[in-house]
């Protein structure tokens, strides 16, 4: 696709305008990058990240369904799986995520994202138990999800051995120990305010 010229020039202006927050030119170049190189899965993908950046969340989903493309891979799944849950389509969203892939590669990372995609789902569905599980599915998988850690412990959705057993269950890399020392604090921390809230 960057071989012709003129569609590397609209994927530079593309990039140019993501780079300065200008959305809405980037979404114009890109539009033209899509339909000028035939749809081409990368152009797509762009667009779609266009859309998402500039809080067009349904275009997103719509996007990648016209060019059946939702199913293609992960980054495809967890881009329009957060796209419909920013949309508050939480069921469609779960239901996105379920999908069966083209391309099954998958990081622990990305497995991360989709398993905190989904217990975000089940908490705006007051669905506490699942997303619980959800939450803790994601930290297993990624003990650097900082923001999985933090919905846990912040919203007291697990008791303080809960939280306790849950950080001896996790695995850091040698080189992420640091971050245990900070998730060790943080449910010290906040076991303190709830001890001083029950006084």
């Amino acid at each position: 696709m960057l071989g012709n010229e003129c569609l590397r020039r609209l994927y530079e202006l593309t990039i140019d305008n993501l780079n300065v927050h200008n959305y809405p030119d980037a979404i114009f170049f890109c539009d033209k990058l899509v339909t000028l190189g035939g749809g081409h899965i990368a152009a797509v993908y762009l667009l779609g990240e266009c859309y998402f950046r500039n809080g067009n969340f349904k275009k997103v989903h719509s996007l990648f369904l016209h060019h059946k493309l939702l199913a293609h891979n992960i980054s495809f799944q967890l881009l329009a799986a957060r796209a419909l849950l920013l949309n508050r389509q939480n069921d469609q969203c779960l239901a996105m995520l379920e999908t069966q892939l083209d391309n099954t590669y998958c990081n622990r990372k990305m497995e991360s994202c989709r398993a905190f995609i989904r217990a975000q789902c089940f908490e705006a569905q007051d669905n506490k138990l699942m997303a619980i599980e959800a939450y803790q599915e994601c930290i297993q998988k990624d003990p650097t999800n900082v923001e999985a850690f933090n919905r846990l412990v912040d919203c007291q959705l697990i008791t303080g051995a809960q939280k306790e057993q849950l950080l001896a269950s996790l695995s850091f890399a040698p080189e992420d120990q640091w971050l245990r020392k900070i998730y060790l604090s943080k449910v010290k921390e906040v076991e303190e305010v709830a001890q001083v809230g029950v006084e």
